[in-house]
């Protein structure tokens, strides 16, 4: 009798044990299912600021990583028309370029009209470097994607936007090359071993972009927990999809940040923060640029080794 009591017992609490679990789980379904309404209602007032914050709170529920990328993209591309209007064309391009990475990864699961936008946003780029029937070209495929139209009609009457600058330095500059990993690959915040290794590892299957290079290091392009980031990898272990030679960073100018900043992934808030932050004094080297960011090298206080990050040019000075 009394080891049946005990086993009772026992049952009772595994019993309840499953109901707070059951419990547990969905309330915090609910939670995400909230967001995800939250996320899907901004779309379509076309806040897609707000979208990309809710859609970050769901994890995986339902469609909410595609949906993710897709309002990033979108953000992007909101962010585009504010710099042209503007005049901040330069910096208009890196953010036309960051949209189509996003728009990329959509069109392989052939996503609403991600494939159409995968097209705009190249013909915004095309346009923009003074390539001007290359966009009018795109542009009269896509009637009806965003303001393709009235660009079509822009263009074709003549009024065309000044370049930033040469076609070619822009397209070297800016260029992304599709690769991918012969095998797994571990990554690192700088071209070399010598660097901080990033805990971020590269798969065969995973989509990347050759952005820069380095000696034998590329600087390439994937994404990590629905952000974009860039690190470095070994050039033996990257196979190259295109003939286009990738930008090289061979600058090396020493420099002193002026302001508290954060240091990012990439060029943009839409890439992965990283953990550190720099004081004002602190001495750097800048090594390239992109838009309104400059890539800098540090020293990491947290391992004493070498770091390369991105930050808002206007926060340091160069020497």
């Amino acid at each position: 009798m009394q080891k049946a009591g005990i086993w009772g017992i026992v049952f009772i609490l595994f019993l309840s044990l499953l109901i707070n679990s059951a419990v547990a789980e969905n309330i915090i379904s609910s939670d995400k299912a909230e967001w995800y309404r939250k996320g899907q209602i901004s779309m379509e007032l076309e806040n897609y600021a707000d979208a990309v914050e809710a859609f970050r709170q769901t994890g995986n529920y339902e469609q909410s990583k595609t949906l993710l990328t897709y309002c990033q993209g979108m953000l992007l591309i909101q962010e585009a028309n504010e710099l042209e209007g503007k005049g901040y064309l330069y910096e208009m391009l890196g953010s036309l370029k960051n949209a189509e990475s996003y728009f990329q990864l959509l069109s392989g699961i052939e996503y609403g009209e991600s494939q159409k936008l995968l097209y705009y946003v190249q013909a915004r780029q095309f346009e923009a470097k003074g390539l001007t029937q290359k966009a009018i070209d795109l542009y009269a495929e896509l009637m009806g994607i965003c303001d393709s139209d009235d660009r079509y009609l822009r263009l074709i009457n003549g009024i065309v936007i000044q370049p930033v600058t040469t076609p070619s330095v822009i397209y070297n500059k800016l260029t992304h090359i599709a690769a991918q990993v012969y095998q797994e690959t571990h990554t690192y915040d700088g071209p070399g071993s010598s660097y901080s290794k990033n805990d971020t590892i590269i798969f065969p299957d995973m989509f990347i972009s050759i952005v820069g290079q380095s000696g034998e290091w590329y600087l390439v392009e994937t994404t990590h927990d629905q952000y974009l980031i860039r690190l470095w990898v070994p050039k033996i272990r990257v196979l190259r999809k295109e003939p286009t030679e990738p930008y090289v960073f061979n600058s090396c100018v020493n420099g002193i940040i002026k302001n508290s900043t954060d240091i990012y992934y990439g060029p943009g808030q839409e890439y992965l923060i990283t953990e550190k932050v720099l004081e004002p004094g602190t001495p750097v080297t800048v090594i390239g640029e992109d838009g309104m960011y400059s890539l800098i090298e540090f020293v990491n206080e947290t391992n004493q080794l070498p770091m390369c990050g991105w930050v808002t040019s206007v926060n340091l000075t160069k020497k």
